[in-house]
């Protein structure tokens, strides 16, 4: 077993076990991660255990499955060595599409490693924020970024201290809008499925 498929295990296994142990009916979505740029295991555990902090903080539960995102169930996470498309900016460090009930969000390793770099924070911290924030997109309304908190759409040394403190989170609007939004999204898909 690689250890890619074993952290997901553990980081589903430990979901599970909290949300029977609270009881808790928390809006849950499922994230497939693709790991396209090479980037070394140990940072991206470290970093989906920081992404599921993020909608923990919020009132979510993250699940780490291994849907390509094609049948509409969970949300592509591809991080990619570089852009996969041209940016208004060499600082965008990701980007966030929709094509019918596939989801995908992008995220370009080398532009996330140069600013890491620069602000003196850690990869996986990063990572793990820059990932919450693609995935925002896909679950808030298209045009979603805002004037503070993750989804801030340029992210200056304010912004770094608070994802090292761990204060960098979604607003309490966008979380409320969010919850609505995957639930209409769940029963549509349940609609859709059923035989």
């Amino acid at each position: 077993m690689n250890l890619t498929r074993y952290a997901s295990a553990v980081l589903i296994i430990t979901l599970l076990l909290a949300c029977e142990a609270s009881g808790a009916d928390s809006p849950t979505f499922c994230v497939s991660l693709r790991n396209e740029a090479a980037v070394p295991e140990q940072i991206l555990a470290a970093a989906q255990a920081q992404m599921s902090r993020i909608y923990g903080n919020a009132g979510f539960e993250v699940v780490w499955g291994d849907d390509n995102g094609s049948r509409g169930g969970c949300i592509v996470v591809k991080v990619e060595t570089h852009a996969v498309a041209a940016t208004s900016s060499a600082d965008v460090m990701g980007l966030a599409l929709r094509r019918g009930r596939t989801r995908t969000a992008f995220i370009f390793f080398l532009r996330l490693a140069d600013l890491a770099q620069k602000h003196h924070v850690t990869l996986a911290m990063l990572l793990g924020h820059v990932m919450a924030h693609e995935i925002g997109h896909l679950l808030l309304p298209v045009n979603s970024h805002s004037s503070k908190g993750l989804m801030r759409g340029d992210w200056g040394v304010a912004q770094m201290q608070d994802a090292r403190s761990g204060k960098l989170a979604f607003t309490e609007t966008e979380t409320r809008l969010m919850t609505s939004r995957l639930a209409e999204y769940e029963s549509f898909f349940q609609l859709a499925h059923q035989p």
